[in-house]
Order: C-alpha cells, then structure tokens, then sequence
C-alpha cells in the first residue's frame, strides 16, 4: 500500500479513542513488565556468575594449550628447525632458540595444569623428551654447518629428528583438551537451562511491551514527523536512484522492470519509459535467458541463491542488438507493495578490455615461454614456496593445475647424482648472495631424462633483507643434443675415410676434411674458392661427360659414379664418387656434397678377384666360369655371321699316376707344361680352359666343317704325348678328345658340352689318346647311365636303402668290439643292389654326398639305440668318400648328427681312404683335426694301396690303420704280401695306432695274425655283413661263447 493512503488513514482516528486506548495498553504491560522484569534481573544475575566462572576456567587452559600448539605447528619452533636444515643457514638458530625457550615455559606451566600422573601429564613428558633432542641437535647444528668436512646431504642426516612420539603426545593432548571442554559447556549449560526459561518468557514480554509502546507512542505521537519522513526518505531515495553510479533495475516476481534509473536507459538504449513494464529476459542473450536462475520466480526472496550479493559476469542486449559485458550484483527486497529483485548492473567493458589485454599478454608470454623452452620461477624464503609459470611446470613435469610447490619437490625431481651439485649452488647463492647458473638433469616417470639448464639471483626488500630468490629454467634436451649431433657429424666429417667436399651452387670449394687432403695432397687454404675441375679433372673424360653428370645432378639430386681424377703431384688415380645436392627450404639447390675414396687398390682388388674368379691359378688359362661366358659369346658371334663353332673337351691319360707317384707338385708342373703346348697348336682368337684336374675345353671359333677341329685335336694329341721332364723323371701322358659343332650337335651352350663330354667318354673308352666326333649312337650308352642316376636320385630321396654291419673281431679277448656300416640298395624292382653297382655312380656325379649323410646318420641311431640295449662297446664305422670331406663345414655336420642322434663320440669312427687325403691334404686334414677333437676314431682305409700318403701318416689324426684286403687274401702264398703286412702292422705299432685286417676269411689267415702284433680283423671267416637284427644276435652269441671260454 503507498505511503500516502497510509497518512490519509491515520489522520482519520479519533484522538479521544486513541487516547483510552494508549492508556489501557500501558497500564496492562506497566504491571507485566514490573513482574518479569524482577524475575529476568535474577536470572540474568545467575547466568552472568555461571559463564563468568566457566570462561575464566577455560580460557587459562586454552590458552595454554594454544601456544604449544602454536611452538609445534606451522610457523613454530618446529617448523624453523626443518627450515634450518633445508637451508643450513646458521642465521637461523637464534631464533629457533627463542622459539625452543617459550615452548619448554608454556609446557612447563600446563603441566603444573594437570593432575599428575594422569595420561595428559605423561604426554607433556612425552613432548619435552623430543624437544631435549631437537635442544641437542640444535647445538650441533651451529658447527656442522660452519664444517667443511661434511656435506649437505651428510648435515641432514645428522640432525633429523624422529619426532613421532611426540606427535602421538600432542594427540593424546589434543582429544584431552576437547574432552574437557565439552564436559565443562555440558555443566554450564545445565545449570543455565533451568534460568534460561525464565530469562527468555522475561525478554520475551520486555520486548513485547517495547514494540507496543514504540507503535503507540510513534503512532500518537510521531504521525505527522513520520509522514514527513517518509516524504523525505521517498525524495531521499529518487535522488540516490538516480544519481547511483551504475545501472538499477528493479524487477517484480513476475519479471517485468518496475523501475530504472538513468544509466540502465544509457547501457540498454531503451528509455526509462521503456524499460518499465519490459520483461527483465528480453534485455539477455538467448544463450542465458531461460535458465539463468536471476530470471526464475525462485531465486526471489532467496538469499541463499547462489547470486545474491555477488557479482555475475554475463551480458546484456541492448536496444540495438550489441552485446554488452556486464557484471551484476542481485539483491532482493521485501516493501509493502511486494516483493522485488534489485539489478545493480556495472558496464565492465573497459575493465573486459584491460583484462582480456592482460589474458593477452599472459598467453603471449607463456607462448613465448613455451617456444623459447624457458620458463621462470619465484622462491619465496620466509613461506619456503615455489611459484612456477606455465612453462616451468611443463619443464618439471608438474600439472598445469597444480600451485603449491616447495624447493623439495623441485629436488625430488633431480636425480640423486647432482642433487648436491644443484643444492649448494643454490644454498650458496642464498648465502654469498650472488647468482649461480648450473647444467642438470630431470627424472621423468618414462626413465628418460631432460636436461635444464637454472639462472637465479636473490632478490631484497626494502631494507636489504633476503626475501626471495628468483630465477629462470631452460630446456636445453634439444640444445644439447643437437650439439652433440653437430659434435658427431663434425667428428665424422673430419675422421670419415671417404673425402668430403662441399661446394656451393657455382662449384666453388667451401670446405674439405682431412681425407681429400690425404687423398689429393691438396690443404684447406690451397683449395678453398676454387672449382675443383681446374685442378682435379683428368683427361679421360670429355666435357660431354661431366655435362651429363651435372644434368643427371640436376634431375635426381644425386649422381654416383666412378671418376678417374688427378692428385696434387699429377699422379692420376680410380674414385667412387657419390654427389648430393642440398636444398633449402624453398626447394632451392644451395650446396652439393661431393663423397669419394680412392678405389686403387679396389681396382687391383677386383682385377685379382676377376683373375681368380675367371682364370685357374696353376695354368693361367680361363676357368670354368670364362669358358663357359666365352662358349656363349662365340656362339652369338657365328649365329650373327652364320658360322661354325667346334668345342673340345680334353682329358689326360695316366695323369692320376704322375699325380700319385710323384707328388702334386710333379703334377701341376705338369698341367703347366702341357697348357703351354695347348696354346702352342690353336690360333689367338681360340681359347683354351682348365676345368679343373686333368680337363681342358678349346673353343675353337670360325671352323668350315667338324672336320677341322678334329685335325687340331690329333695336333693336340701329337704335344700331349711327347715326353716332359719333371725333377729328372720322364713322363709321357696321353689325351682323350670329344668334340662338337655348332649348330650341328646343338645351338645351346650346355648341349654343345653334353655332347663333347659324351664323345670324350668314348675317346677314353676306345682306348686312350684318340679324338671323337659326338654321334647320336653315342647317346644311347650315356642314356642308360643317365636312368641309373635317375633311379639313384629317386632311392635316396624315397629313402630305398638299408644297412648291414659286419662285425669287426677283438681277436685276443675274442669278442665283437665294434662293426663296419655297408650300405645296401633295396631297389623295389631289382631287388638288393650291392655298393659296387651304385657307389661308383653316387662318387661321380656327386650323389655320393646326401647318400653318405644318409648313411652317417642312420649308423648314429643304430649305435644310440645299441648304447640303450647295454651294447656301448660297440662302436660302428662309417665310410667317408673324398667328396665329403671337400665339402665345407664337413666337420660342423658331423658334429651336428652327434648332438641330434645323442650317440656317444667314442662310438662313431669315421673310414677315409689314402686317395681322399691325397687329393686336398691340406683341406682333409683341417677338416679331421676338427672331427678328432670332439671325440670320433678316424681310421685309414685300404692302406698300403697308395703312393704318397706314408709322408702324410704322421700328419693325420688316425687312431686305426686298416690293412687293406689285397695284401690279405694271399699272405700264405706270396711272401711279398706277408712281409707288407708285417711291416705295416710295425709302423702301425711304433706310431700308437691300432691296425685292423680286413678280407680275413680262412684259418690260415687267422694264424698268420695271431703271429703278429695285430688284435683286430674283419672278414668273412666270422661273418659276411649283416641285418641289424642278424648282427646283434651274432654278437650276443658270439660274446656269450668268449665268456665262457
């Protein structure tokens, strides 16, 4: 209701009724007021004298409860102790003294408090033990830090204190105090209760008739003063809203603007007319107009919302759509005509645009931080913390959220190594007051590690105090690595065995390390500016040539190349050059990189490689590799002219026992001899090759008929044949000629040699020193042995063989001591095919190598599985033909059969002949000391069979030596043979070696045996070979019947 029509109702009363009225209510609370006021005066009286009593009590105990937990808290004595240590500043102690003084007083004084004896009493005791140590510790404190002999690491150590009992103590002291303190407020207020009904009926009527007398009396006396104040209040109040220095808005429960003031109008744009009666929503964005609570019915008469009394960051719309930013304060009133919500709205455009410059600038430096890799921090001494910008925590390693740090996180993050090194540089910045600067590392939770490089310097206040130390810290990860990276390739460049050159775009010389000045002879000084094609070119090129290399340069960015370039001295020499060219970033050539060596010696290298990869070493005539490249061209050559090619391939006659009577060196002076006699009878543009041993090819090129080539093949014939002298030995040899034409016999290489090699099998076998013309009849011989290898190849990939043992006898303790593996073909067809039919066949066309790996390793589970059966006596030899003991790592596959089949070594003995040996003694031998060395018998078969291998005997790792058969068979009949045997037994014996005879297959030979020094034989008196079934039941037998014996 307005103040006016409440004046009007007033002046309406009776002053007579109003008088009776006013007297009747005085007389009526005069008495009230009299009766309890009397009764609220007592009981006033007695609440006094209670909580007077219950304070004075409390307060002497609080208080001194207060102190020591002040001395031990934060900011105490406490915590200046742990200060100390950290710093290790000695300007510190005093007033850890001071502090140390008060605390032991104000213990002192509570426990004199306390009933002695009781569970607080002790805990005080409890506390004063732990300070005694800190008093102690105190007064090492001063000396250990003026030492020099101890470390910071080393003075913390010595004066940390275990301050756990007397944490526990305070506890116990802490729940004591509250305990008391609420029996004591539970008496008082006990004892209150029974006056405070009293006291609050009292008040309750005191106030009463004060509020009726106030209304009376303002009533009757006051009405006129109080319509004039009202009007004034209301001039009062117009003025102050509408001088107010910001906006006003006042806003009904119905949301509508019930009043404005001139500066609402100014901000909106609307008139004040307007503005009242507008819905309050219309003057906010969409965004916030519906669910802001300052525009729901209930935030109304709520002073427990969220926006009253504060200020609201939002923004309003004005009348011409422009976003205003706004800070608004809500407050809400309660007058006679309703309730109302009071906008005080605050333009903060200016202050949005000063702070969002700020923002700005913050965000500029963090970027700026972050880019640079530095941040900086601040160490304030006093509260012993850290502030970190944005930069530092990301170098730390710290959360972007996170404010409170302390040095000791800081440390935390360092690791242990160079924790000290950073700690006494900043302890000694602190002291001496200067700045310090120290390279360190960080630990991360991935275990790598980050590199930082710190800046700080102390800062003072006003009167040249210490307060604070601030400093910078940088990310030098990167840096440093980058440095090392420019220290490597800087080491690579100057200790690189490839020259470097670079140059610029022109070809100008900007800088060479220490191999072009090796390589060239030419300095730095003398080539820096120049081209180096005006001192380093050669004349073996044309310009045409290096014009293409730059064009090539110039498309690919990379050019590689040999170079024939000149030296200093004008010596010129071979290179391998790799030329680069580096761009910017645009894409623009800026350099060229020129990488090269000198290759001479890699020239020499690859001449004596393709010398040896192309020419056989004893004839200097081309091998294998250049005869088969020159058939191939010559064939190409007479396909272009329509011409006739004749390929012969030679073989020696009685090579084999030059060879072997007089030795391989006889031999090779005599492969010597007889390629310097084949050059002798072809032209320059034939060639002749050395396969390999005793074979040779002749390519004879531009031929009109077969014809001619035989002609020269019985030309050849004739100079093979004559006499060569060999360290006064006359030898002769002969040669066995096939021969074949292009096209006529073949237009492929490989068939053109088929044929010539057919057709020398059938010089050889027509009897020797003769020349063949390849025929097809000649094929039909060769075919079948073709379908023999065929079968062989099958069998041993279907695996159609089996083994046969025969037994080798101990004949003085007449038992089987071990056995000989023979290997039998179970042809499914032809039946059992004995060794002499396909062993001969395997050996030549190198089938021999898996059969024997087959043999060896199926002799080896045989012998595993006999170790099993109690039958480890026995051991099992095998045959090693030539062909395996040429191949490589012959040896590591022995061994590795060993280890797959667990035999044991001493079971295995392996059977070589004199032929092997002889034909690469120094490869065999290698090969057997390998085999010897891990535990396997090597014996030498058919000894005595040879010619030049006595003078290896002493060379080879044999522990048997095996007479052969021949000498056996007929030791009764010829004398000859019986004086051979006793003579190899003999050297056998003064050797060391064991000596086994094989072929023993009468009485009489058993005889002759047991005369000699000779304990084991093989033969057909015991057994033939046998089954393995058979074979150990014959040994059992056998060994049963030595027993008994």
């Amino acid at each position: 209701m307005p103040h006016h029509l409440i004046t009007k109702l007033l002046t309406r009363i009776e002053a007579k009724k109003i008088t009776i009225f006013i007297a009747l209510l005085t007389s009526l609370f005069s008495i009230s007021f009299l009766y309890y006021g009397i009764s609220l005066s007592r009981s006033i009286r007695q609440s006094e004298t209670l909580w007077q009593n219950h304070i004075r009590e409390e307060t002497r105990e609080n208080l001194l409860f207060n102190k020591i937990e002040q001395e031990l808290g934060y900011g105490g004595f406490i915590h200046h102790y742990k200060n100390l240590i950290l710093r290790q500043d000695v300007r510190l102690i005093p007033r850890i003294e001071d502090n140390l003084n008060n605390l032991k007083q104000y213990l002192h004084a509570y426990q004199n408090h306390l009933e002695k004896g009781s569970e607080p009493y002790h805990a005080i005791t409890d506390i004063a033990r732990v300070i005694g140590t800190y008093e102690n510790k105190l007064k090492q404190a001063r000396l250990l830090i003026n030492s020099s002999e101890h470390s910071p690491t080393q003075i913390d150590k010595k004066m940390l204190v275990d301050d756990q009992e007397a944490l526990a103590a305070f506890k116990l002291l802490n729940d004591h105090v509250l305990l008391e303190q609420r029996k004591k407020e539970q008496e008082a207020g006990e004892a209150m209760k029974s006056n405070l009904v009293q006291f609050n009926l009292g008040w309750f009527f005191v106030a009463l008739f004060f509020i009726y007398a106030a209304i009376i009396v303002l009533c009757f006396f006051g009405l006129n003063r109080l319509i004039l104040s009202l009007k004034v209040s209301r001039e009062l109040q117009e003025s102050l809203f509408g001088s107010f220095p910001d906006s006003v808005l006042v806003v009904n429960t119905e949301g509508t603007i019930v009043k404005a003031n001139s500066l609402a109008s100014q901000i909106t744009g609307y008139s004040i007319d307007q503005l009242v009666g507008l819905k309050v929503e219309s003057l906010f964005p969409q965004n916030i107009r519906f669910d802001h609570p300052a525009f729901t019915n209930s935030t109304f008469g709520n002073r427990e919302s969220r926006l009253y009394g504060k200020q609201e960051h939002l923004s309003i719309l004005a009348k011409n759509e422009e976003e205003i930013p706004v800070d608004i304060a809500i407050d809400y009133a309660n007058p006679i005509t309703g309730k109302v919500a009071i906008l005080n709205i605050r333009d903060i455009r200016e202050e949005k645009r000063v702070r969002d410059k700020l923002l700005e600038r913050e965000s500029m430096l963090n970027q700026a931080q972050a880019i640079s890799k530095v941040g900086c921090w601040k160490w304030e001494l006093e509260s012993d913390q850290l502030l970190l910008s944005q930069e530092a925590k990301r170098i730390y390693q710290f959360g972007m959220d996170e404010e409170h740090f302390t040095p000791e996180r800081l440390i935390q993050k360092i690791p242990p190594q160079e924790k000290e090194i950073v700690a006494n540089a900043i302890n000694e910045s602190v002291l001496l007051e200067k700045p310090y600067h120290v390279l360190h590392h960080l630990k991360s939770g991935s275990g790598d590690q980050t590199i930082v490089e710190q800046f700080g310097e102390v800062t003072k206040n006003e009167n040249g105090k210490v307060v604070a130390m601030l400093g910078v810290v940088r990310d030098v990860t990167e840096q440093k690595y980058n440095e090392y990276m420019l220290q490597l390739a800087n080491n690579v460049f100057n200790h690189s065995a490839e020259a470097i050159m670079v140059t610029d775009t022109e070809r100008r010389i900007l800088r060479v390390n220490r191999a072009f000045e090796t390589i060239t002879y030419y300095n730095q000084s003398e080539v820096a500016g120049k081209n180096p094609d005006r001192f380093m070119r050669s004349d073996k090129y044309t310009d045409d040539f290096y014009n293409n290399v730059s064009a090539v340069l110039e498309a690919t960015d990379l050019w590689t190349g040999e170079l024939w370039d000149k030296r200093k001295n004008g010596e010129v020499f071979p290179s391998r050059h790799t030329v680069s060219a580096v761009r910017d970033k645009d894409g623009e050539v800026i350099q060229y990189i020129d990488l090269f060596s000198d290759i001479t010696e890699k020239k020499k290298q690859e001449e004596y490689i393709y010398k040896l990869a192309h020419y056989d070493q004893l004839t200097q005539l081309p091998n294998r590799a250049l005869f088969l490249d020159r058939l191939r061209q010559s064939i190409i050559r007479a396909r272009r002219k329509n011409n006739l090619v004749g390929l012969m391939f030679i073989d020696l006659d009685r090579f084999k026992y030059v060879n072997d009577t007089l030795g391989h060196e006889a031999g090779d002076e005599l492969l010597a001899v007889i390629s310097g006699r084949l050059l002798s009878v072809v032209r320059e543009q034939d060639t002749v090759s050395r396969l390999g041993g005793d074979e040779f090819t002749v390519i004879l090129e531009d031929i009109s008929d077969s014809h001619n080539s035989q002609l020269v093949a019985n030309k050849i014939i004739k100079q093979v044949c004559k006499p060569v002298t060999i360290d006064g030995n006359e030898v002769t040899v002969g040669a066995s000629i096939g021969i074949s034409t292009y096209p006529e016999h073949g237009e492929q290489e490989d068939v053109l040699i088929k044929c010539a090699d057919t057709a020398m099998y059938h010089a050889k076998e027509s009897g020797r020193n003769q020349s063949k013309i390849y025929d097809l009849s000649m094929s039909e011989v060769t075919s079948e042995k073709f379908h023999m290898e065929r079968l062989l190849r099958k069998a041993i990939d279907n695996e159609e063989f089996d083994l046969y043992f025969q037994p080798q006898i101990n004949i003085t303790e007449g038992v089987v001591s071990g056995c000989e593996a023979l290997v039998r073909w179970n042809h499914p067809e032809h039946g059992v095919i004995g060794p002499v039919q396909f062993i001969p066949l395997a050996e030549e066309t190198g089938l021999i190598i898996p059969l024997g790996e087959w043999v060896l390793k199926n002799a080896l589970t045989r012998a595993a599985g006999w170790k099993k059966q109690g039958l480890e006596f026995l051991s099992v030899s095998v045959n090693v033909s030539s062909r395996q003991l040429s191949t490589p790592n012959f040896a590591r596959q022995v061994r590795q059969l060993i280890k797959s089949t667990r035999v044991d070594t001493r079971q295995l003995e392996l059977e070589i002949t004199e032929s092997a040996v002889m034909e690469n003694p120094g490869l065999v031998i290698t090969e057997l000391n390998q085999i010897r060395e891990f535990g396997v018998s090597i014996s030498l078969d058919d000894f005595g069979t040879g010619y030049s291998s006595l003078s290896y005997l002493r060379k080879l790792p044999v522990s048997k030596v095996k007479i052969d058969r021949s000498f056996v068979r007929d030791i009764n009949l010829d004398r000859d043979d019986e004086e051979i045997v006793k003579a190899i037994i003999a050297m056998s014996k003064t050797l060391g070696l064991e000596v086994i005879a094989e072929g023993v297959e009468t009485k009489d030979h058993i005889d002759f045996i047991l005369q000699t020094d000779c304990e084991q034989v093989q033969g057909y008196y015991y057994s033939q070979p046998l089954p393995e079934e058979k074979f150990l039941q014959f040994v059992r037998g056998f060994n049963q019947i030595g027993k008994d014996s």
